[in-house]
This record gives C-alpha cells, sequence and structure tokens, in this order.
C-alpha cells in the first residue's frame, strides 16, 4: 500500500489531482480560503502540519515571529516554493499524531488538506489542541468528502484528467486509500475535541450548512481549555 501512494505522488499527483500543483487556481483558493479570516492581528508563533511544499506561508499576512513546519517526509521533498523568507521558519519530520514539542506554545496551528487522510483524526486533534496555547486560533481545512457536490467537480477534473493519463484506476484506488475520513465524522470530532461553541464553520462556495452542496469547511476554532474531569 505505502509503494502505491508513494509512487502516485512522485508520478502523477501534480499532474492529475486538481489542487496538486502548488500555484494552481486551486491550489491557492485553499490558501485565501484559511487565511481569509486572519488578516489582522499577531500570531507570534504559528504551526503549520501537512505543509505541502510550503505552498501556504506566503498566503499568511498576520504578523509572526516563528513558523514551525511539520510533515511525515523529509525535509529536502518539501522545498520551499515562492518568496519564502526561510531564517524565522523551522522544519521538522514528525506525525502529528505525536507531535514533538511541549504543551501551549504556538499562538496558531493550521492544517490544509490533512485531516482526511489520517489514521486517527481524533488524536490528532487533540495532539493540536495541546500544542496551542488556551485562547489560541486553530484552522482546519476539509473537503467536502463524499458530499455530491464535491465528487461531481472531482469527477469532471481530476477524473477527466487522470483518465486521460491512463491512471484512471489508480487515481480511484488512491482515493479509496487517502480518502479515509468523511468531513461529517471530522466535523463531529472536532466538536467533540474543542466544544461546540468554539467552532465556528465557513462553508466553500455555498453559505448553506451542508456537505453535499459544498466543495469545502474551514472550520475556525478558539482553543478553550478546560480540565480534565
Amino acid at each position: 500500500m505505502e509503494k502505491i501512494v508513494s509512487d502516485w505522488y512522485d508520478s502523477y499527483y501534480q499532474k492529475v489531482n486538481l489542487t496538486g500543483k502548488a500555484g494552481s487556481f486551486s491550489a491557492n483558493k485553499i490558501h485565501k480560503l484559511i487565511e481569509s479570516g486572519r488578516r489582522n492581528g499577531n500570531y507570534a508563533k504559528c504551526l503549520e502540519v501537512g505543509t505541502n511544499n510550503m505552498s501556504h506561508i506566503p498566503f499568511v499576512h498576520h504578523s509572526w515571529d516563528k513558523y514551525s513546519l511539520v510533515d511525515l517526509r523529509p525535509k529536502e521533498e518539501n522545498e520551499a516554493s515562492g518568496d519564502v523568507i526561510l531564517s524565522a521558519i523551522s522544519y521538522s519530520q514528525a506525525d502529528i499524531h505525536s507531535l514533538p514539542f511541549q504543551d501551549d506554545i504556538f499562538h496558531r496551528g493550521i492544517a490544509t488538506c490533512l485531516f482526511h487522510h489520517l489514521d486517527d483524526p481524533l488524536k490528532a486533534m487533540r495532539e493540536l489542541k495541546r500544542v496551542v496555547q488556551p485562547n489560541g486560533v486553530i484552522e482546519l481545512f476539509l473537503p467536502c468528502n463524499p458530499g455530491l457536490l464535491y465528487r461531481t467537480i472531482r469527477v469532471l477534473t481530476t477524473g477527466l484528467t487522470a483518465k486521460k493519463h491512463g491512471v484512471s484506476t489508480e487515481s480511484k484506488y488512491l482515493k479509496a486509500i487517502e480518502h479515509r475520513n468523511h468531513v461529517e465524522s471530522l466535523i463531529l470530532m472536532a466538536k467533540f475535541t474543542y466544544g461546540p461553541e468554539n467552532l465556528h464553520v465557513e462553508w466553500f462556495p455555498f453559505k448553506l450548512p451542508s456537505w453535499n452542496f459544498n466543495i469545502s469547511w474551514v472550520i475556525r476554532i478558539k482553543n478553550v481549555k478546560r480540565a480534565e474531569k
């Protein structure tokens, strides 16, 4: 299974997937949606998990002093794209299920297109809650898989492109392997982890609170911590 996934990302991900290429309209839209609620203020220490070639950093317009990146892949496979200032950026090859940081040290946590891939998303949410300071903020970007609009657009974009390259079957296998978490389940896990009163959900492209009639959701979280009972 690991070889199927690695071969796909090495050979076809940027060619086939709608958001696979850094700088594409779709990839840029994801970054802009995440940052649309954070243009003002100061989040001195930021953590981004699942970096995807450091492509999100150029879209961060609020002030920050330190930006920590975490990804399963080694650093050489995650070279910076665009005009990224590297002096205040650190990189750790690590698993979000067990982050190599102390409690309460980040002011903001960011995850782009990550949680639908994870083996244990609930544990990952708890790790973000642990390392982000009380009343800090967390952004989770979630594609509305397996929603009707999401699946329709995927068939008309990634599906047709995969067919053109002769890898339609491989693309379907990859989706089955990699997109393992249902968006509604992820929303419920987030409510359980952070408290529903601390979540604000933004839908795209429509404002209907439905995963069937949107492409993606951004969950904005105020990281309120309470003593465990």
